[in-house]
């Protein structure tokens, strides 16, 4: 599993970077709020789009919305989940809803790609594709309600249904299903853009920790817990209890290694743009990053060796 610790390490060399951004004042709030717009607005819509038109058409259109309604159970798994262990550790209610925000939402873009494509291949790429359409559909409705801060809380509204991401998670997955051909040179643009998501998101994550307060980072054990239980315990129990009905062997441990992600980079970024408590969304970005060193490839170890 070195490659795998390897490209988390990478992560956190980058996500340093922003932190001594932000202490050398190379990096400041305003502009890690506008770096963080640019990046939902601007990169990551690219980046989905290019996960759709950019690859071999590996599944057919049943195989496609078979694989999406697996990601819908997911999605309400972790709903039920987010629910329950709030719940039961007693969340504050103004951090309540990044909480259920990092149980649900994982780090599928950043960290999920290479972890998928190391375990599994470069053919199981696009599968990871799948699951980040419908869970970006459900982060830029349910995901930005639950974030909304309470002097600016944000309710459903047809409106969330226009965001560039929204948009463009839609487009990609009928770009797909219509084996579209792209010209070369919009996939050449789309994967250079594509190039910057990673740094960009991580960046943004150590310019929030380097005015976070620490007493609030260590304050925040609870989540962490939390986290944890998401990332290692219940994908265990995910793997044996959905394997008495998903027979596809690659789309079972694709999905499992998905639900075991840490919190999603973009959590800060839509703390930042919607109200959120960015200090808990940083912290946690971090701490569950960090445990993920430890927890995939032991999970690895334990479901697939």
């Amino acid at each position: 599993m070195l490659p795998v610790v390897s490209q988390m390490g990478v992560l956190f060399f980058v996500v340093a970077l922003g932190f001594a951004g932000a202490k050398c004042r190379v990096l400041d709030k305003d502009s890690n709020e506008m770096l963080s717009r640019a990046v939902i607005d601007l990169v990551l819509p690219c980046s989905i789009l290019y996960s759709a038109i950019s690859g071999e058409h590996l599944l057919s259109n049943v195989q496609t919305l078979l694989l999406m309604a697996v990601a819908c159970i997911i999605a309400i798994l972790l709903i039920l989940l987010a629910w329950l262990l709030v719940k039961i550790f007693r969340i504050p209610a103004d951090q309540a809803g990044v909480s259920k925000f990092m149980i649900i939402f994982t780090n599928a873009t950043f960290v999920g790609f290479p972890v998928v494509r190391v375990i599994f291949g470069s053919s199981a790429v696009f599968f990871v594709a799948v699951f980040n359409m419908v869970f970006m559909l459900l982060a830029y409705t349910y995901g930005v309600a639950l974030i909304g801060s309470r002097e600016q809380k944000t309710r459903f509204s047809r409106n969330m249904l226009l965001t560039p991401m929204v948009i463009s998670s839609v487009l990609a997955f009928v770009l797909y299903l219509a084996n579209f051909k792209a010209p070369s040179f919009l996939v050449d643009a789309l994967g250079f853009v594509d190039q910057m998501t990673s740094p960009l998101s991580m960046l943004t994550i150590g310019c929030a920790l380097a005015f976070a307060p620490m007493k609030n980072i260590l304050g925040a054990w609870r989540v962490y817990v939390m986290l944890l239980i998401r990332m290692l315990l219940f994908p265990i129990a995910f793997y044996y209890l959905m394997g008495l009905v998903i027979d596809n062997a690659l789309i079972l441990g694709v999905a499992t290694i998905i639900v075991a992600m840490p919190a999603p980079a973009s959590t800060t970024m839509f703390c930042a743009k919607y109200g959120g408590d960015q200090t808990l969304a940083s912290s946690s970005v971090f701490i569950s990053t960090l445990l993920s060193i430890g927890t995939i490839p032991l999970l690895c170890r334990i479901l697939f060796v």
